[in-house]
C-alpha cells in the first residue's frame, strides 16, 4: 500500500509540475515566435549564446550550491528536526550572498573573451553591467527554487515557473520592440530576475526558521559540506553548462550565424517540450530520493517508478514531435530556418536516451558522490563536443544533432552501472520492455520521416496513440477503480 502511494504522489506531482510546464511552454512559444519574426535567426542565435554564457558563469560562480543546497533542505527537512532545518537555511543563505558576489566579479572579468566573436552586439560597459547582474540574479534565483524543492513545495514551484516565465516574456518582448538589437541583454537578464522577485514572494510564505543559538558549528559543517559537495557539483554543471556553449562557439566560427540561429531554436525546442517530464525530476523526484537514498530497496523500487512514469508521459511527445518537426519550426520562428527541422528530430533521438537516464543520474547527487558524478558528466558532455568538433566539417549543423545523440549514448550506460554500484539498481522486465518500444517507435518514425515527410506524420500518429493507450493502461493499475490519466490523479488519494 504504501508503495502504491508513493507511487501516486510521484504522479500527482508529475501533473501539478507539469501542468505548470505546458503553461510555460505555450508561454516560450509565443515568445519566441515575436522574437524569432523581430530578430530573425542571427537575432535568436545571439540570444542562446548570451543566456548560455551567462548561465556557464552563474554555475562555475555559484559552486554547485542549487544541487547541493536541495540535498540539504532535503535532508534536513526529512530529519523532522526545527533546529537542522534551520541550520541548512542559514548556511544556504549566507553560501549564496558570497557566490553571488564571486559571480558578479568574475563575470566581468571573463565576458570580453566571449564578446569578440559577436558582431550584433556593442562591446559596451553597459550590456555587461546587465549581463552581471543577471549572473547574480540567476545564482540567487537557483538558490530560492533550491530552497523550495528541498522542502518539497511543489504547488509554490509550479507558480513561480508560470509568474516568472510570463513575466519574464513582457518584460524580454517589450525590450526588443522598442531597443531591438540593443535590447537583448535586458531580455537575458528579465528571465532569472522575474524568477527572483517572484521567488522572494513565494519564500514569505514559508515557515519561519526556527531560533537556534550557538550553531556557528553545525553552520560552519553545513559549509564544509557545501564546498566538498559543491565543487565536483559545480564542475560538472559548468561542464553541462559550457558543453553546448563550445559547440555553440564552433558552429558560429564555422558556419555563421544564421548555423546558430538555426541550432538556438533546435535546441530552445529540444530543451522545453519535454519540460513537464523533466522538470518534476529536479523539483519532485530528486529530494524524496535524497531523503530515501540510505534505504537501498527503497531507491531502486523509486527509480524504476520515476523511470516508467518518465518514459510512458514521454513516448507520445517524443513521436508526435519527430513526425510533425517538418511543420512545427516554421509555425513556431520563421522559414528561415529551413535547416532546423533535420537537426530538431536528431536531438529529439538524443532526448529519448535522455528521458531514461535521468533518474539515473539523479541517484549520483542523491549519494553525494561528487567524484562519479563530475566524471559522468565529462563523459557524457565530453562526447558531445567531441563528435560535434569531428562532424561539422562533414556534416555542418547535423553534426550537433549526432554529438547529441553520442553524448546520452555515452551517459546512459554509465550512470546505469555506478547506479548499479551504488544502490544495486536494476531495471524492472516490463520496464526494460517500455524502454526497447520507446526507442524503437522514435526510430520508426524517424526512418519513415526520412521517407516521407507524410509517412512519418502518420507513423507517429499511429504510434503516439498506442503510447497514449498503454500509458491510460498502466497508470490506470495504481488504484483499482481506474478511470481516465487525468480523473485518476486528481482524484487519488483523498
Amino acid at each position: 500500500m504504501a508503495d502504491k502511494r508513493q507511487q501516486i504522489g510521484a504522479l500527482k506531482s508529475s501533473v501539478i509540475i507539469g501542468s505548470a510546464s505546458l503553461i510555460t511552454i505555450a508561454i516560450a512559444i509565443v515568445k519566441v515566435k515575436v522574437l524569432a519574426v523581430l530578430l530573425g535567426p542571427g537575432g535568436i542565435g545571439l540570444i542562446g549564446f548570451l543566456q548560455n554564457l551567462v548561465s556557464g558563469v552563474s554555475t562555475v560562480a555559484g559552486l554547485g550550491i542549487s544541487s547541493v543546497g536541495t540535498r540539504q533542505i532535503a535532508q534536513a527537512a526529512s530529519s523532522e528536526e526545527a533546529s537542522e532545518l534551520a541550520i541548512a537555511r542559514r548556511a544556504l543563505f549566507l553560501s549564496t550572498m558570497f557566490v553571488c558576489l564571486l559571480g558578479f566579479t568574475s563575470f566581468l572579468v571573463v565576458s570580453h573573451l566571449f564578446f569578440v566573436n559577436v558582431d550584433r552586439l556593442e562591446n559596451n560597459s553597459t550590456n555587461k553591467l546587465i549581463l552581471a547582474v543577471a549572473v547574480i540574479a540567476t545564482i540567487a534565483a537557483a538558490s530560492q527554487i533550491s530552497l523550495l524543492t528541498g522542502m518539497r513545495r511543489i504547488v509554490h514551484i509550479a507558480k513561480l515557473n508560470v509568474i516568472s516565465s510570463l513575466l519574464s516574456a513582457f518584460v524580454g518582448i517589450l525590450a526588443i520592440w522598442f531597443l531591438g538589437f540593443s535590447g537583448i541583454a535586458v531580455l537575458v537578464l528579465a528571465m532569472p530576475l522575474s524568477s527572483l522577485l517572484v521567488g522572494a514572494v513565494f519564500l514569505q510564505k514559508l515557515p519561519k526558521s526556527a531560533e537556534v543559538s550557538n550553531s556557528n558549528k553545525e553552520i560552519a559543517f553545513q559549509f564544509k559540506t557545501i564546498a566538498r559537495l559543491g565543487l565536483a557539483f559545480m564542475l560538472g554543471g559548468a561542464i553541462s553548462t559550457l558543453a553546448p556553449l563550445a559547440v555553440r562557439t564552433l558552429l558560429i566560427d564555422s558556419l555563421g550565424e544564421t548555423a546558430l540561429g538555426e541550432f538556438q531554436a533546435a535546441w530552445q525546442i529540444s530543451m522545453l517540450y519535454l519540460g513537464f517530464v523533466l522538470s518534476v525530476m529536479g523539483t519532485d523526484y530528486y529530494p524524496r530520493l535524497t531523503a530515501s537514498i540510505s534505504n537501498k530497496s527503497q531507491a531502486v523500487e523509486m527509480v524504476n517508478e520515476q523511470t516508467e512514469i518518465a518514459v510512458l508521459l514521454s513516448l507520445p511527445v517524443l513521436v508526435l514531435m519527430l513526425g510533425t518537426a517538418p511543420w512545427i519550426i516554421p509555425m513556431l520562428y520563421t522559414d528561415q530556418f529551413k535547416n532546423t527541422a533535420s537537426l530538431l528530430s536528431l536531438l529529439i533521438l538524443g532526448d529519448s536516451l535522455k528521458v531514461v537516464s535521468w533518474p539515473l543520474g539523479y541517484v549520483l547527487l542523491a549519494t553525494g558522490d561528487g567524484r562519479k558524478f563530475l566524471f559522468a558528466e565529462c563523459c557524457g558532455f565530453g562526447s558531445f563536443v567531441i563528435v560535434s568538433w569531428f562532424l561539422i566539417p562533414h556534416f555542418g549543423l547535423q553534426a550537433a544533432g549526432l554529438g547529441f545523440i553520442a553524448m546520452y549514448g555515452v551517459y546512459l550506460p554509465f550512470v546505469y552501472r555506478l547506479a548499479r554500484k551504488e544502490i544495486g539498481f536494476k531495471w524492472r522486465t516490463h520496464n526494460f520492455v517500455q524502454i526497447i518500444v520507446l526507442l524503437v517507435f522514435c526510430l520508426c518514425v524517424k526512418a519513415a520521416s526520412a521517407y516521407s515527410a507524410y509517412v512519418g506524420l502518420a507513423a507517429s500518429g499511429v504510434f503516439a496513440f498506442v503510447g497514449i493507450c498503454w500509458a491510460n493502461f498502466r497508470l490506470r493499475k495504481l488504484k483499482p477503480s481506474g478511470g481516465f490519466i487525468g480523473k485518476l490523479i486528481f482524484k487519488l488519494d483523498k
